[in-house]
């Protein structure tokens, strides 16, 4: 089964709503928007390292040619 988070803010507000402190959902939120930054950010690299690596071949071909 897929489970999708739509945003920090959605975790907070079901917590929030399932009368859990308010320290521990502003805590879970905050957990959880780091982990996806860290994702969104490694991902970044490496499409930035992949992007990188088409342009330098893409660059060496040319200069062959």
């Amino acid at each position: 089964m897929i489970y999708i988070l739509k945003s920090p803010l959605a975790l907070y507000r079901a917590f929030r709503a399932a009368n859990v402190p308010d320290d521990i959902a502003r805590d879970a939120a905050y957990a959880v928007s780091a982990d996806l930054k860290a994702m969104i950010d490694q991902l970044a690299t490496k499409l930035d390292v992949g992007n990188t690596r088409i342009n330098l071949a893409g660059k060496g071909h040319s200069a062959d040619a």
